[in-house]
């Protein structure tokens, strides 16, 4: 018998539900007619603001709080450079250096965590073209010795492609040299 009951209490439950009403389709709206977008002309390789690249600048604590206390400010100083191509390799002297520099970047900030973007801005397009592989990067951040003659951080190094520093931005950790 209780094999009956179930079937039977089943089948009245499913007779008294009713199939939901399928909604009527909905027309899609008419698109708005707009005007095309005008082109954006891509920015030239090497120009500015493909080589701008930014990074957090963090301190510890100790630092923010010895540096507030000297009133002493950070400089972030900036060095584009790369393997020059062979014709500019072979007219490279010693007073040249040991890289082909082709520019640089410098700017005074307060010690603060804060984001920092170095310009490509200064950076000679003639020299540029001279590069025989991606331009690099290379940044140190130091005290500006405004208050005190001596550097009194150390930082995190900054050095790369500059491609992959735009990709994936770094950040730097400041702390003091006396901390430890």
């Amino acid at each position: 018998m209780k094999n009956f009951i179930f079937p039977a209490l089943l089948a009245a439950a499913l007779a008294a539900c009713t199939p939901a009403e399928t909604p009527a389709p909905v027309e899609p709206a008419p698109a708005e007619q707009t005007e095309p977008a005008p082109e954006v002309e891509p920015e030239p390789a090497g120009s500015a603001g493909e080589l701008d690249v930014a990074f957090e600048l963090g301190f510890t604590e100790y630092a923010l709080m010895r540096l507030a206390e000297l009133g002493e400010t950070v400089t972030i100083s900036g060095m584009y450079y790369g393997e020059p191509v062979p014709e500019v390799a072979e007219t490279m002297t010693e007073a040249d250096g040991p890289v082909y520099v082709i520019g640089t970047y410098e700017a005074v900030v307060d010690p603060l965590d804060q984001t920092v973007t170095v310009s490509g801005a200064g950076i000679d397009p003639a020299k540029l073209a001279n590069l025989a592989d991606a331009p690099l990067l290379n940044v140190n951040i130091f005290t500006s010795r405004t208050k005190h003659p001596d550097n009194l951080i150390n930082c995190t190094l900054i050095d790369g492609q500059v491609g992959e520093l735009r990709a994936k931005p770094p950040a730097t950790l400041c702390e003091m040299l006396d901390a430890n």
